[in-house]
């Protein structure tokens, strides 16, 4: 039996070959393609180098892909694979749920308040914190800037809200800005903040593109003096430009996920489902150039040196929440200084408090 170790050592040899020229490294490649696509769907290890080998071959010639891992399974809807993501899987549920159970404590320290939500998405997690806000509080204004790249997600994520505001005590009023953070008009979000300040940013600042840009949007989001700034990062380097050690990264990171899906008590075909759900992930971090990929996760201790760069103080040793374990998840606080969520011995995803 190959264990998944021997496939990435496979994998690995054919990309360091130096002695063989492309169309070779192509021809090999795909030929173990071919290897593991046969038993893709039946084996987490083949479904994973499939898609990993898909997206290498993809760089110099996609046309030597026969067949498609995506074929011949149906796909669970989207819509059901994010209530899946946000009900069952433990890394979203569980890192979510801990970031926003510290947000709506400190709402409800306060009279006057504002959140801005980098990447809001269709607003599922600010809906959360406002239904944690039903019990008695002393919050009587809440300011929700939302800034989200996509119109479509920002146009439900506006209705959403509106509707929970009609049915809601306090007074909330919604401002939805179409922007990547990266270009946006911090004066103006100056201008619309009210009372305590508390950022959150869920999943959604790796996709800035270099560490210098990065240290910018985090020195602005310093400059507005939030009280709080809640972050969820993949706990992965994807960033690395030498695309064996990219590999090698993504093999161990993505297995640890494919692995606690297994775990999951759903049906095999929406397994197989969120599996692609993150192969999609996978052909950005490895099959895209430099210059057009998208996802560009970082380890954790790196986003913390950037944000104590800009002048934030680290404060994730006081986060915590009453679940330790879920499917293998074990969720704590780590000697790095960041609250991980790790399976086996891959700590797959971080939560970080800074002030």
């Amino acid at each position: 039996m190959i264990t998944v170790q021997n496939r990435l050592e496979e994998i690995k040899n054919i990309l360091n070959d130096r002695h063989i020229p492309t169309d070779s490294i192509t021809n090999a490649l795909t030929q173990l393609y071919q290897e593991c696509r046969s038993n893709a769907f039946h084996s987490s290890e083949d479904l994973l180098s499939s898609i990993i080998l898909k997206a290498l071959i993809s760089r110099t010639d996609a046309r030597a892909i026969t067949g498609n891992i995506y074929e011949n399974n149906s796909e669970t809807p989207q819509i059901e694979l994010f209530n899946i993501l946000i009900e069952k899987f433990p890394f979203v549920r569980y890192s979510q749920q801990l970031v926003n159970d510290a947000i709506i404590t400190k709402l409800k320290q306060s009279e006057t308040a504002t959140i801005l939500d980098i990447g809001i998405g269709q607003g599922t997690q600010i809906l959360s914190i406002l239904a944690g806000l039903q019990s008695e509080c002393s919050l009587r204004r809440l300011i929700i800037i939302g800034v989200e790249p996509f119109p479509e997600a920002l146009s439900i994520c506006t209705r959403r809200i509106e509707e929970a505001s009609a049915q809601s005590s306090i007074d909330i009023q919604f401002y939805p800005i179409e922007a990547f953070i990266e270009k946006l008009d911090f004066e103006f979000v100056r201008n619309l903040c009210e009372g305590n300040l508390i950022i959150n940013a869920s999943l959604a600042l790796h996709h800035i593109q270099t560490d210098s840009q990065r240290v910018k949007v985090l020195q602005a989001v310093k400059n507005l003096r939030p009280v709080a700034l809640y972050l969820i990062e993949p706990n992965v380097d994807h960033m690395d430009p030498d695309l064996s050690r990219r590999v090698h990264n993504s093999f161990h990171h993505f297995h640890a996920l494919f692995q606690v899906i297994d775990r999951l008590d759903i049906k095999d075909h929406d397994k197989n489902s969120l599996k692609l759900f993150f192969g999609r992930e996978i052909e950005d971090i490895l099959g895209k150039n430099e210059v057009d990929r998208f996802e560009r996760h970082d380890l954790a201790t790196r986003w913390i040196s950037h944000l104590e760069h800009c002048g934030f103080q680290n404060r994730s040793e006081m986060l915590h929440i009453p679940v330790r374990n879920s499917y293998g998840v074990e969720m704590n606080c780590t000697n790095e200084g960041f609250f991980g969520f790790t399976y086996d011995t891959e700590t797959v995803l971080a939560a970080i408090y800074a002030s």
